[in-house]
């Protein structure tokens, strides 16, 4: 079984898919598998600097996550490009590691709908939070707001994801309450 985690910056998608893990699934984050890939693969770091510059990379040789960040999050072709090169990579990287149908796997895909994804998996959940709070916990994070919106615009709106996911949790409450949400679904839906 394949689930599909989704949702909005700063919506507890990781804390989400702890609670799946802590349920007996294996989880893999498309966000640490980018990581990996622009650690691991020499061949992915030289077309991003082609495309990019030579300013994303470190004196270390390798990729500057903020410094490319602060160029894909400005221009619209410049996100395109990225995801082009990117993303086909990530998706086989996952999908070979899920291959076997039998393994209950949690894939937390942060543009899952928006790259429709969806069809991949045997279900897909999204974990949602009001503005207020989203606002609040990329504050923390020490994300600058305006930032913030610009990454959060560029997604889809969350009301769509809503609507196209399997199951919606609401996590503008406690970690309990996530996980009570979590629990439920997966015992009455799942039958876990």
């Amino acid at each position: 079984m394949r689930i599909g985690l989704t949702g909005g910056i700063g919506s507890g998608k990781s804390t989400a898919s702890k609670v799946f893990r802590d349920l007996g699934f294996n989880t893999l984050s498309t966000d640490e598998a980018v990581h990996a890939l622009y650690a691991g693969d020499a061949v992915l770091r030289q077309k991003l600097a082609s495309r990019f510059g030579g300013g994303i990379i470190t004196k270390e040789g390798d990729i500057d996550r903020k410094a490319l960040a602060e160029i894909v999050f400005q221009d619209v072709q410049a996100r395109k490009d990225l995801e082009s090169i990117v993303h086909p990579m990530v998706r086989d990287y996952w999908l070979n590691a899920t291959a076997n149908k039998d393994e209950r796997w949690l894939v937390e895909i942060p543009l899952l709908f928006e790259n429709k994804l969806d069809t991949l998996f045997d279900h897909t959940v999204c974990v949602v939070v009001s503005p207020s709070v989203q606002t609040e916990r990329l504050k923390l994070r020490g994300m600058d707001i305006v930032d913030a919106q610009r990454r959060i615009t560029q997604q889809l709106p969350l009301d769509e994801k809503i609507r196209r996911a399997d199951c919606v949790i609401w996590n503008d409450g406690s970690i309990s309450s996530l996980n009570q949400q979590i629990y439920f679904w997966v015992s009455q839906v799942l039958n876990f």
